[in-house]
């Protein structure tokens, strides 16, 4: 991850270079770059590299995702503000090494994942895996970040939530899509735009269990492991390419209620242990014609406020110096070609980054949408 540091603002273009670009200033000499380089070196999980500019600083932090995730890294960063400006009070309790997944897959729960059914397995799964290989290799995957000016998307989501305020929920409350809903919604648009109308698009919409499980997630503590959680966005191809934004976004929205109940929860994580304990792979939820798209929303993190280098400025005046933009980038390429979308939120002046891995046509597509907002 890049956090800047500058004393002038971010402009930049609609598509500017993705992280990758930025690995000869972002990382030190001899830092790892891969899993073998974690198992191989002595190497910290965590690594730090800092370049400094006439106009702003460069702070790069490095992490495996196996090590912690979204809202582990939060906590870190936080813990790291706390201590750099002599306050280890402030430092959240650390609850310990422990499995914290485990409250989970092993909780008792009468109730079936919605993923039941839907699972792919045995010659399914390779059928899917032969396609989504095929369909990586006609359509190969390119790694952007784009600044969404605010005008567009605020003008986007506006036209998305309209289009929904008529439609009728079943209990009777006011149709609500978020901001992140309507950004899947563009994003489906996008893949769907080149694809097949009998197949369908299946998006994982990562979140954190933390903060929706107060019995298993104790308060004031920090639990920095990796804990993989998600709610499964099935969008068929012909609704994706004619239903107006906004009603996609519903099925999003739809999607991230019936997943994220604590029962669903914890029948999901009990059925992703028994899939990898069985078979050795994460569970795949779709059909043999469906592609995926792996999503995560870092708007959540909340970095640009939490963050606070100030103590660690020379020549400073107690002032805060936090980071004016930041963005994730991966040193290494995803083993398997599935499209990825990353909303890293707003910066200081309400423009949105986004990032990811999608096709050619897919960024063709996005940018074409977004031209018209501007």
């Amino acid at each position: 991850m890049w956090l800047l540091l500058s004393t002038a603002a971010v402009n930049g273009s609609d598509h500017i270079a993705h992280g990758t670009d930025f690995q000869s200033v972002g990382i030190g000499p001899g830092a790892p770059t891969s899993f073998e380089d974690f198992c191989s070196t002595d190497a910290p999980q965590f690594s730090l590299h800092v370049a400094t500019f006439q106009d702003g600083t460069l702070v790069s932090l490095t992490f495996m995702h196996m090590t912690t995730d979204l809202g582990g890294l939060s906590s870190v960063l936080e813990a790291w503000c706390s201590i750099l400006a002599g306050k280890p009070e402030q430092v959240a309790k650390f609850p310990g090494y422990n499995d914290v997944m485990a409250g989970l897959y092993r909780a008792e729960t009468t109730e079936k994942s919605k993923t039941d059914g839907s699972l792919l397995s045995g010659w399914r799964l390779v059928v899917w895996a032969l396609r989504a290989a095929y369909d990586g290799w006609m359509y190969p995957l390119e790694s952007r970040m784009l600044r969404v000016p605010a005008k567009a998307i605020n003008a986007i989501v506006a036209e998305a939530r309209s289009e929904i305020s008529l439609e009728k929920t079943t209990d009777g409350s006011k149709p609500f899509v978020s901001e992140n809903d309507v950004i899947l919604a563009l994003c489906n648009r996008s893949v769907a735009k080149s694809m097949g109308r009998g197949r369908a698009i299946v998006t994982l919409i990562a979140v954190n269990p933390r903060d929706r499980l107060k019995n298993i997630f104790l308060p004031d503590s920090a639990y920095v492991q990796n804990a993989p959680c998600g709610a499964f966005f099935y969008c068929p191809v012909r609704d994706a390419q004619d239903l107006p934004l906004g009603k996609v976004a519903m099925l999003s929205r739809q999607a991230v209620v019936e997943y994220l109940t604590e029962g669903q929860i914890k029948a999901a994580a009990k059925a992703a242990y028994v899939s990898m304990i069985e078979g050795g792979n994460p569970p795949i939820v779709g059909d043999t014609t469906s592609t995926m798209i792996m999503s995560s929303n870092w708007a959540k993190s909340g970095f640009l406020d939490k963050t606070d280098f100030g103590p660690a400025v020379v020549g400073g005046r107690g002032a805060p110096a936090r980071p004016n933009y930041y963005h994730m980038g991966k040193l290494t390429p995803i083993i398997f070609p599935v499209s990825v979308r990353i909303n890293m939120g707003r910066d200081g002046d309400g423009n949105l980054w986004l990032g990811g891995d999608l096709s050619a046509a897919s960024w063709a597509t996005l940018m074409g949408y977004l031209k018209l907002y501007e």
